[in-house]
């Protein structure tokens, strides 16, 4: 089953998916570089929007958007189309 796990905090959403990232860290340094600097007090101006979908256990697919730039997608295979119209 799909979950869609919203995590308005920086420190306890990077905790949940910093693993997950680090498995290619050349590819996600940009999420992990916005991480770290939510974390140290950046982009407050507008409430970030922190998210991964979970599918079997395994996180598949990890969004992230501090406004007014747009949405980071950050995952290891191309999610199904389905995925992201639940997303």
């Amino acid at each position: 089953m799909v979950k869609l796990l919203k995590n308005p905090d920086p420190v306890s959403f990077q905790a949940s998916i910093k693993e997950h990232l680090l498995v290619h860290e050349a590819e996600n340094n940009l999420p992990l570089g916005i991480l770290a600097s939510l974390i140290a007090g950046e982009y407050r101006d507008h409430d970030p929007y922190l998210a991964r979908v979970e599918d079997r256990g395994g996180i598949k697919l990890v969004v992230m958007c501090t406004p007014p730039y747009p949405a980071i997608l950050s995952f290891e295979e191309v999610p199904p189309d389905q995925e992201i119209i639940s997303l």
